[in-house]
């Protein structure tokens, strides 16, 4: 079944119900992504957004890209919206079981985003597929953040990402690698999966496997 929330412009997909997860995908969504995805009990929310470095960013950095536009920071505006506009408008509309999780899921800058709005609450589920978590202080941020009880992360990079002449670029293995080492040391699961290729191959399969993750960790618990 597919819902359409014409007012806020996003689209949910579920199969079955009751529902035992639901799963936000931030800035994703095509008909290659969701084919891909096992979606069993869950239900799948794609939330459009509007400037990627404006409302994903958590705090304003300088841009990493030759001629880009700075990040101005708007991350903790979108997130609001989500938790009180979209979210509330898109579970009223499913048939939740009373064990219901919740989770967030992004690709690129939306995968940096995901695991910020793990730490602001309301999530229990995170995947991040070729996350920018080379962004200047957020693992700082992660070391100091709340995270919610029995939380669990899905992390994946290429194998060619990190081979960048791009001074920030090029730490996204170590930052990603360092972000597991956090989330584990305080007490989430967090696996990291390298996948082949650089940050634009079968992105498609990249975000399905985190969310087909994420479902599993739900199923398995259900």
């Amino acid at each position: 079944m597919v819902i359409y929330m014409q007012e806020q412009n996003f689209r949910i997909y579920y199969k079955n119900a009751p529902i035992t997860s639901v799963i936000y995908i931030i800035g994703e969504e095509s008909d290659d992504v969701i084919s891909k995805i096992d979606i069993k009990n869950a239900a799948l929310v794609f939330v459009p957004v509007e400037n990627w470095n404006r409302d994903l960013s958590p705090y304003p950095a300088k841009t990493v890209f030759k001629g880009g536009e700075d990040f101005s920071g708007g991350a903790d505006a979108f997130y609001q919206k989500l938790k009180e506009d979209i979210v509330p408008k898109a579970e009223s509309a499913l048939p939740l079981s009373d064990n219901c999780v919740r989770g967030i899921a992004g690709y690129s800058l939306a995968g940096l985003f995901a695991m910020y709005a793990l730490t602001k609450g309301g999530f229990v589920l995170a995947a991040s597929m070729s996350g920018s978590l080379w962004y200047p202080g957020f693992s700082d941020l992660l070391k100091n953040a709340e995270l919610p009880k029995n939380a669990c992360v899905y992390l994946s990079l290429g194998d060619k990402e990190a081979k960048t002449k791009n001074p920030v670029l090029k730490t996204v293995r170590a930052s990603t690698e360092e972000t597991q080492r956090i989330l584990t040391s305080r007490g989430a699961c967090a696996y990291f999966e390298i996948t082949p290729g650089n940050h634009y191959t079968d992105t498609a399969i990249r975000i399905a496997k985190g969310i087909n993750h994420l479902i599993s960790i739900t199923e398995n618990e259900a």
